[in-house]
């Protein structure tokens, strides 16, 4: 093992001096005990056989199984067991990096991209200030995003601004200078999950690997990084039409670099599950805010029967009431959704703890009880399969048991508020002098409410939509998003 280049690799990589230690500590054990050189290993097969000896899951600790290695371990055998083995394929990483000579530890904000990572490179100090000045208008417009649609208050909304500028010099020493900055123009030029998921491994992995008192840190670095993630979602998203301007005004010239593919993932396998790679991890609070974002912006308009479901207009509505009715019901939906998963009955999501995206598509969610099973999805034709989401959150959608367009059919007459809010935007529409699209809501909702102020913020008139929330009965379930845009479309 080359010590000294692996520590400086890995110092270099922005690991602080103690964890870098622990981990060629970790490495020389291995080759104590297990009797064999990682430079031969490596050479030989990439180390994958003792990779092997070393993979050990918590199926295997809860059946009394010994490991395969011969390292004795004084403690938890799981974790130990993970310690080396990630100690190994840190070194795996360093070789396959092409950097074995050995050097002097240099300032993480200089150390280039790794090899199997993507890299975007600005060619010009000009175009650089050109990504930091967008970078910067697009944090306003996320920290205004976050009050009005994720309806976090303005003091919460500046210490998410401010996690993702501590973030950004993180991912920067990491990737490269100016790789974060140039996110999310990259991002909305071709709608590509690649580097959105690259920079969530970074952070799982560090969250993993940081000592134990920069987890919180980095945990809340996590949890911004969601939330940013969600509101580039939602501005690139095809029905907000004002956001095509906003991703050409944004997405300047940069040039990227091109890397080899990384290689499939191959299919999942439930004994291991604990040892791919994580991707993503939402905690139960984090995917409570971002279906909460999706429900509240879903509009729906049905032609055939002239009714029109408008969530953004009944979220201004009831933002000043005293008692936010509107929203408590979609809570009360939303931990009542139902969640698919592996050798049980489905889920409650008000049951769920946690969410962890893997490389290989799979979703793992834990329950209250620390139960961990596998998400399955419901295909266009009513079977089950497990064909799920290699983009992380993007790939999971939520559909309606009962599809709510026969629910709003079957109860058109009783809904009396719906009805009303369908007559005043028809009249909206005379009132403009053009045909507006109804599904477009957040193209039209501001003007909207303003012209019919006084009649959309009365009791009255939210009585009316309290008592259609209380005949509709929607029932949710999660389900992947091709199968879920199949079944959309009749296929």
């Amino acid at each position: 093992m080359n010590v000294e280049g692996f520590k400086n690799w890995l110092l270099a990589s922005g690991q602080k001096k103690s964890a870098a230690e622990n981990r060629v500590a970790n490495c020389a054990t291995v080759e104590r005990e297990q009797r064999v050189d990682l430079d031969v290993c490596y050479a030989n097969d990439r180390c994958e056989h003792l990779i092997d000896l070393l993979t050990y899951s918590r199926e295997d600790k809860g059946r009394n199984i010994p490991p395969r290695h011969n390292i004795p371990i004084d403690g938890d055998v799981y974790n130990g067991t993970a310690t080396y083995k990630s100690a190994v394929k840190k070194y795996v990483a360093y070789k396959e990096d092409g950097r074995t000579a050995q050097r002097k530890p240099t300032s993480p904000k200089k150390f280039p991209p790794k090899v199997e990572q993507k890299s975007i490179m600005l060619d010009s100090a000009k175009a650089r200030k050109d990504v930091s000045d967008d970078f910067k208008t697009i944090l306003l417009r996320f920290r205004k995003w976050l009050v009005e649609e994720a309806d976090l208050k303005q003091k919460s909304a500046c210490q998410y601004k401010t996690y993702i500028n501590k973030l950004r010099s993180a991912v920067d020493g990491h990737f490269g200078l100016g790789w974060f900055e140039s996110l999310p123009s990259e991002y909305l030029k071709d709608m590509s999950e690649e580097l959105l998921i690259q920079c969530s491994s970074f952070i799982e992995d560090s969250i993993r690997n940081v000592p134990k008192p920069d987890r919180k840190m980095w945990n809340n670095w996590r949890s911004a990084f969601h939330a940013f993630v969600l509101f580039l979602h939602d501005i690139a998203d095809v029905y907000n039409k004002d956001s095509e301007a906003f991703c050409k005004e944004i997405a300047k010239a940069t040039t990227t670099r091109k890397r080899k593919a990384k290689p499939t993932c191959q299919p999942f396998d439930l004994k291991c599950a604990m040892d791919e790679e994580i991707i993503a991890t939402y905690t139960h609070q984090e995917l409570a805010r971002a279906f909460m974002g999706r429900l509240k912006t879903q509009s729906r308009y049905y032609p055939k029967f002239d009714l029109l479901f408008p969530p953004r207009l009944l979220t201004k509505m009831f933002k000043r009431s005293k008692r936010n009715i509107w929203i408590e019901w979609l809570k009360h939906d939303l931990e009542d959704m139902r969640i698919l998963v592996s050798n049980d009955s489905p889920v409650p999501f008000s049951d769920v703890r946690r969410f962890e995206f893997h490389g290989d598509g799979t979703v793992l969610i834990t329950k209250n009880d620390g139960r961990t099973f596998e998400m399955m999805t419901r295909t266009a034709d009513g079977g089950i399969a497990k064909e799920f989401a290699r983009r992380g959150l993007r790939d999971v959608s939520i559909d309606h048991v009962e599809p709510i367009e026969k629910v709003l059919r079957r109860n058109m007459d009783r809904l009396g508020g719906l009805r009303q809010l369908t007559e005043l935007f028809h009249a909206f529409e005379k009132l403009v002098a053009r045909k507006l699209d109804p599904r477009a809501e957040k193209d039209w909702v501001g003007a909207f409410y303003d012209q019919h102020r006084q009649r959309l913020g009365t009791d009255e008139m939210r009585d009316l939509i309290v008592s259609d929330l209380k005949i509709l009965d929607l029932e949710f379930e999660l389900m992947d998003t091709r199968y879920n845009s199949i079944k959309g479309k009749g296929a």
